[in-house]
């Protein structure tokens, strides 16, 4: 049988940094074994836009809360943008929020819980590796549940309020969260209620202080990379559509677990009354971060819930350390559901080839070195590949900092000047700029320019480009990369 009670017993000091050790070392491997993302490229270059003193949306692109690309700003100014340090640093933040959430499962459920948790961590390769590449998965994460633990396990109201506001301010659609922490706070506060209702007014000033200044500014361009560049133009039944075949997606990628997480919640709501308003909170944070990864936005896909999967394993491993207490045969079944979990995992890194057998980050850290010597002296490249332009340290126009997003060519000029992305009229006004000595454009951005790829090619060589190399099988979609330099 699994004796989960033997890695406890007398041992308990060490079980949880013996775990927590172990999950540093997964997600170190991670590290270098993740398949590059297009975010990263964005995410990094916004951070080095930031730390030259640009606004995000006021000046460049950007779709994620206003303090996401200072966070990388900062680093940016301390240490670079090398992605596998940037890579490392938000690993650790992804780290630290997973550490977290167990300490409130250990708090709440003891160490064999803490164990379980761990071990569904460990079993979830497809969740972990959301959290070491730069994107928003492991600094949310962090400030997620660094809030959710101050409320549990501290009953912190205001601190547990500010990492909840600093946590929208990075990833908007945790904003959901706020009546499910204001709802907790009254129900298990009760005297504290008026309390609990001023710091909520607090948190609003704060979301207001945070974003206020971007709306009063340019409201049009902040709403349209928040909101309007999210959604899409559907008709309700086409929306409903949509959310439906997203919802039959995440069930279907989760079947196991979330099967497995209601029957945990059901027994612990059952059999626990002590700690009643604190499993409801935690089922109420996952069902609403669901909801709101099923809105019928332009990206959307079960890896979204990466962010709140952790929160079905500290109920699991919470009503399993209950239920192990009172019938001990119940452990035997964790070695199966922990064996179906990584079944279910590595079906879906399978399937979105998430490991690069070959380390893709070398390969264009290699490729970065090749362009920023052959560009020299001039600083400047014309490519919407981010990630190359901040591993070779160059510069690209402002207008291209979404990478291939930045790309729209059925939009007028105005508007893209207005919003800062291309068409392909400010395309062909870069060709021409003596400014520009190499260009670097993929299968995917050619594509991209439909009909009018020929027309584009022409006025490349007209201003004296000529194709010098193919990079093959580069970036997350592994397509050709084909550079021009200027004679």
């Amino acid at each position: 049988m699994f004796q989960l009670k033997t890695l406890s017993g007398n041992s308990d000091k060490i079980v949880f940094p013996i775990f927590a050790f172990v999950l540093a070392v997964f997600l170190i491997l991670l590290i270098f074994h993740r398949e590059v993302v297009i975010d990263e490229g964005v995410y990094l270059y916004a951070g080095k836009l930031v730390s030259e003193g640009k606004i995000p949306y006021l000046d460049f692109a950007h779709v994620q809360g206003p303090l996401f690309p200072f966070f990388y700003g900062i680093i940016n100014l301390l240490i670079g943008s090398d992605i596998f340090i940037n890579r490392i640093i938000t690993a650790f933040f992804g780290f630290c929020g997973l550490i977290f959430a167990g300490l409130i499962v250990r708090k709440i459920g003891g160490n064999i819980a803490a164990i379980i948790f761990f071990l569904f961590c460990l079993t979830s390769v497809y969740m972990l590796s959301h959290y070491v590449v730069v994107a928003t998965y492991g600094i949310t994460a962090f400030f997620l549940y660094l809030a959710i633990y101050l409320a549990l396990n501290k009953n912190c109201i205001f601190l547990s309020y500010f990492f909840l506001g600093i946590t929208l301010s990075i990833r908007l659609s945790t904003a959901i969260l706020v009546p499910v922490f204001i709802f907790y706070f009254i129900i298990s506060n009760k005297k504290k209620t008026k309390i609990s209702l001023e710091y909520s007014l607090i948190l609003i000033l704060l979301f207001c202080a945070i974003f206020l200044p971007f709306i009063i500014k340019a409201p049009n361009v902040f709403f349209y990379n928040i909101l309007g560049k999210h959604l899409t133009i559907l008709s309700i039944k086409q929306r409903l559509l949509m959310t439906g075949s997203v919802f039959f997606a995440n069930i279907k990628d989760y079947a196991v677990l979330l099967l497995v997480t209601l029957l945990s919640f059901l027994s612990l709501i059952k059999t626990s009354t002590e700690n009643f308003s604190k499993f409801l909170f935690l089922f109420l944070v996952f069902i609403f971060l669901f909801i709101a990864n099923l809105l019928p936005v332009a990206s959307r896909g079960s890896y979204y819930n990466s962010l709140n999967l952790p929160i079905l394993f500290m109920i699991i491993g919470l009503a399993t350390a209950k239920m192990i207490k009172t019938e001990k045969k119940i452990a035997a079944v964790i070695p199966i559901i922990l064996f179906m979990n990584f079944a279910e995992q590595s079906v879906l890194v399978k399937k979105h080839k998430l490991i690069s057998e070959e380390n893709a980050m070398t390969k264009i850290k290699e490729e970065a070195k090749f362009i920023e010597m052959d560009i020299l002296p001039s600083r400047n490249l014309l490519t919407f590949s981010t990630l190359l332009t901040v591993q070779s340290n160059l510069n690209i126009p402002i207008e291209f900092a979404e990478d291939c997003f930045s790309y729209k060519g059925d939009w007028l000029t105005d508007k893209c000047k207005k919003y800062k992305r291309v068409n392909n009229e400010i395309f062909m006004d870069y060709v021409s700029d003596k400014g520009i000595r190499l260009i670097a454009l993929g299968d995917f951005d050619l594509y991209q320019f439909g009909e009018n790829k020929k027309i584009i090619l022409q006025k490349m060589e007209k201003s004296g480009f000529t194709y010098v190399k193919k990079i093959e099988n580069f970036g997350q979609w592994h397509d050709n990369l084909y550079i021009f330099t200027r004679k």
